[in-house]
Formats: structure tokens, sequence, C-alpha cells
């Protein structure tokens, strides 16, 4: 059985990469984008998209909840992403403790 599929039986006393990892049930969602606000009004792609369209996506996005992170680039987005797992398992950890006692 892999790491990820089996259960755990106690919180470790400070969370952990290998923890993190195996938390598949912390709620945290987001649209991680490698572009700036200004780069998307630009409109400076390849698609038929237009800046308007994609604009609107993503106010709409917003307005559903859905928080829409403009990273600017690429190593941004994944230090952007990797912060936010961490926060979220963070606290579900933290959750998890306070009712384990």
């Amino acid at each position: 059985m892999s790491d990820f599929a089996r259960p755990r039986l106690a919180l470790p006393a400070e969370p952990s990469p290998v923890a993190i990892c195996d938390s598949r049930c912390v709620p945290v969602r987001a649209i991680v984008c490698e572009t700036t606000w200004a780069e998307l009004e630009a409109g400076q792609w390849r698609s038929k998209v237009t800046p308007a369209a994609a604009l609107g996506s993503c106010l709409g996005w917003i307005a559903a909840g859905v928080p829409v992170i403009m990273a600017g680039d690429h190593q941004r987005a994944g230090r952007c992403i990797a912060r936010l797992l961490f926060i979220a398992a963070r606290r579900r950890w933290r959750e998890l403790r306070a009712l384990a006692g």
C-alpha cells in the first residue's frame, strides 16, 4: 500500500511535506495564471479569444467564489501554489489537532 493510500492513525507533531501531500481533503481552490492583469488586458496571444472575453471569464470565476491569482510567471506561480497548499494544509492540520485534543 502506498503512503498516500494508507490511513494515518496519529497526527504528527508538526506538518511535514509528506503529511501535506497526504492531505487530499484540504479545502482550497484557486486559478493560478502565469500572467498579469495588464498582460491579460493586452491580449498578446495567438488564440482568437479576445482580451475582453478572457477578462470576463476571470471576473466571472471570481464572482463565482473562485480566487484568480495572477502570478506573473511560471516560477512565481509555482511558489504561490506551494504556499497556498501549505497554508491550507497547516490550517487543516491545526483543526484536526484541536479535535484530537
